[in-house]
């Protein structure tokens, strides 16, 4: 930080200085005539317009204005009273646009950025501003400063002053894009000074000099024909003031020729600089990588179609990743190498046409080995192919799909067995299910017979004991019919069909609440439940239990609400049932789905715990997602899902 705060005052230290040069480098500006006008050269704005085009705007306006450059017009053209601020204002614009033009070419090559269109907009901004506001401004004099001053203006010394004001900024311009390459203003500046640039002095010194020459020549050459003195004091002493402004305009024009041939020089070294720098990279890459690269040469037949290629390069990488020496493949043909035609020569043939990069696989008979290949066009005759042996990849790729080909043998076989158990098992279950119903039938028959003929001759005890005989029968029967329905929704096979969702719930509510007649229960819709597509019995099933347990929970309510929606959340519909009955504690939430897990005793409310066991397994079977969720007496909530059917 502390370097960057002491960089920053050496910029504002040079600004400063450059500008009070240029403020007193105004006061000595050469004039020279052209075409009748008198025309003066302001050289010293070139110091702060140095600072503007190196450091950006803001050193710019720090040199102007601190540096006192801007105050020059005050005391050349004092005359001139508020007009001064006129000029003084110009200059702040120049400036300005030239040190924003200068930050962006760091950034940005565009064309209206370069120094020179950027000049000629500054330009057009001297005429706009000389013609249109100075005159105005002129009349506004005398001001309190000074009473000498001029009021009034003629078009044609306007034009004029413009005239003047645009080659003044013009020569300005062309100087500081001459000096902005010199070496010692690059290091007064602490830019970066190339080795190009350390002839760019010399360039421009000797344009100059050349100049000069050229003009003492002709100077001299003219002088002895015309006073027919060959001396050199006669030279010296009848040189006049045309003289020294040609003089100065060759000097001038030398120094903005010299400093366009140091721009190119400089250019030029510096590409040639990049492209040895480029052309050392790349031939430490193409000797250095692993990857094998091969520039290859295509061998036309007579009609034109690629019969062969040569190889004309390889890199180590190749000998590498082929196992062939340069010296055994270089300057020959594929075919001279490896005695059979190249298997890829319809793919260069097309990268040479289209100019498009090919990536492709490839083996080769006489090495064994899988390479892969990137190829893309070099020259109009030249291919450049970069390869790697992909051989152990190929090798392991394979032995993975032998792999997973047993696997998949083994699995069938496994799954195959597995579904034979299943399926025994499944039998097992349901026979054993109907052979234990047999006798508790008969259990529960003769208990109610006893009850039926001998209850008024048994004492209570006894009586209680065959009542519980009998009921401990009937639960086991519903228990096992439970478990005969549980397996039967596993292994039924489903016949879809579009089946109104609404409907069912509507028909299951009235069957369960016609067989409790006393009870209110009301059951409320949200919206419309849509069609869907599942299996009408097993979806029947389902809905049953949803609703059995709805009626079941809700029995000490003296108001039941069952409370139905659904809601379409993207590929599938999300129904819920919610009822006002016990709820539960969402602790035990995930025991709910499981056989024969029960929440409450039987004492509290009657059931088997294979209720929502069903519902879960029907739903996965209609491929959708079955939760609950629920609070300890403000009742519960079943969600289930069904696919989306676009039919």
């Amino acid at each position: 930080m502390r370097r960057v705060m002491n960089f920053d005052r050496y910029k504002i230290s040079i600004s400063v200085l450059l500008g009070l040069l240029g403020f007193l480098g105004t006061f000595f500006s050469p004039a020279f005539e052209f075409a009748s006008l008198n025309i003066s050269f302001t050289w010293g704005l070139i110091f702060p317009m140095l600072v503007a085009i190196t450091w950006g705007k803001g050193y710019g306006l720090i040199g102007v204005t601190f540096g006192l450059t801007g105050l020059y017009p005050f005391f050349i053209w004092p005359d001139n009273g508020w007009a001064c601020f006129v000029s003084f204002c110009h200059l702040l614009i120049w400036i300005v646009l030239h040190g924003y033009a200068s930050e962006m070419r760091r950034q940005s090559s565009k064309f209206f950025y370069n120094i020179y269109f950027v000049q000629f907009i500054a330009s057009v901004l001297s005429v706009v501003i000389y013609l249109f506001i100075y005159p105005e401004i002129i009349q506004l004099n005398p001001p309190p400063w000074r009473g000498d001053t001029i009021n009034q203006i003629a078009p044609e010394v306007i034009a004029i002053i413009i005239i003047k004001t645009i080659i003044d900024q013009f020569i300005v311009i062309a100087l500081v894009d001459m000096l902005i390459y010199l070496p010692f203003i690059r290091k007064l500046f602490r830019l970066e000074v190339s080795v190009s640039a350390r002839y760019s002095f010399a360039i421009i010194f000797s344009i100059i000099s050349m100049s000069w020459l050229f003009t003492a020549v002709i100077l001299a050459l003219n002088h002895m024909f015309s006073h027919g003195d060959f001396s050199l004091s006669c030279l010296l002493t009848n040189l006049d003031g045309k003289d020294i402004n040609i003089l100065f305009l060759l000097t001038v024009f030398g120094a903005i020729v010299g400093g366009i041939a140091a721009k190119y020089l400089q250019s030029r070294l510096e590409t040639e600089e990049v492209l040895k720098e480029s052309e050392v990279k790349y031939r430490l890459l193409y000797d250095k990588m692993i990857n094998g690269f091969i520039i290859y040469e295509p061998i036309y037949a007579q009609n034109g179609n690629m019969i062969d290629v040569r190889f004309i390069d390889v890199n180590p990488g190749y000998e590498k990743q082929s196992g062939l020496s340069a010296g055994a493949v270089s300057g020959k043909a594929w075919f001279e190498v490896f005695n059979s035609p190249n298997s890829n020569l319809e793919i260069y043939q097309k990268i040479l046409q289209t100019g498009e990069t090919e990536q492709f696989e490839t083996y080769n008979d006489q090495t064994g080995r899988y390479y892969l290949c990137t190829a893309f066009k070099m020259k109009e005759n030249q291919v450049g192919v970069m390869l790697d042996n992909i051989t152990p990849y190929k090798k392991a790729l394979a032995e993975i799909q032998k792999l997973n080909e047993e696997l998949e043998q083994r699995v069938l076989q496994r799954t195959g067995e597995l579904q034979g158990a299943l399926n025994e098992l499944e039998t097992f279950a349901f026979t054993v299910s109907h052979d234990l119903k047999s006798p508790l039938r008969a259990i529960e028959g003769y208990s109610r017979f006893i009850l039926e003929d001998f209850g008024e001759s048994l004492d209570v005890e006894a009586n209680e004991m065959v009542n519980n005989v009998k009921n401990i029968s009937n639960d086991m029967i519903q228990l096992i019919d439970k478990l005969l329905e549980y397996s039967t929704s596993a292994k039924t096979g489903m016949a879809l069909e579009m089946v109104n969702i609404e409907e069912k719930f509507v028909s299951v509510f009235k069957e369960l609440k016609s067989d409790c007649p006393g009870r209110k229960v009301e059951i409320i819709f949200e919206n419309n439940l849509p069609a869907v597509l599942a299996d009408r019995i097993l979806l029947k099933q389902a809905l049953v239990n949803i609703l059995n347990n709805a009626f079941k929970f809700t029995r000490k309510r003296d108001r039941a609400v069952i409370t139905i929606g659904h809601e379409v959340v993207g590929e599938e519909y999300i129904f819920h049932v919610k009822d006002n009955g016990a709820g539960f504690d969402m602790d035990y939430s995930g025991k709910l789905f499981g056989i024969f897990q029960r929440l409450h005793t039987a004492d509290e409310f009657e059931g088997s715990g294979i209720g929502l066991a069903t519902i879960r397994k029907i739903i996965q079977k209609h491929g959708g997602r079955t939760w609950i969720e629920g609070c300890i007496d403000k009742g519960a909530t079943v969600y289930f899902t069904l696919p989306v059917c676009n039919k």
